[in-house]
C-alpha cells in the first residue's frame, strides 16, 4: 500500500495514496521499498540504501498464484 503522503504519479503510471502495489522480490531484496532508505541522484535515478526485511512465504506463494491466474484466465488454479 502506497504510505501517508506517498505518491509516485507520472506520465507513464499513476500511484498515489491508498492504493496497492503487488510486489514480488528480485533475488534477495525485499518486495517493499522505503522511499527514505534511498538517494535521489542528480541524473533523478533513485538508489537504494537500505531495505526492508523480504516478505512472508506465504505472501509470495499468493503473489505467484495471482501472477499464473492472471496470465491463465482460462485454467483452473493450481492449488485447487
Amino acid at each position: 500500500m502506497v504510505g501517508i503522503g506517498g505518491a509516485l504519479p507520472t506520465s507513464d503510471t499513476d500511484i498515489r495514496l491508498g492504493d496497492v502495489v503487488v510486489s514480488t522480490p528480485p533475488g534477495t531484496v525485499g518486495g517493499v521499498v522505503q522511499y527514505d532508505l534511498g538517494k535521489r541522484l542528480q541524473n533523478a535515478r533513485f538508489e537504494r540504501t537500505g531495505q526492508l526485511n523480504a516478505p512472508p512465504q506465504m505472501l509470495l506463494g499468493r503473489a505467484r498464484e495471482m501472477r499464473w491466474r492472471y496470465n491463465n484466465p482460462k485454467l483452473p488454479s493450481p492449488n485447487t
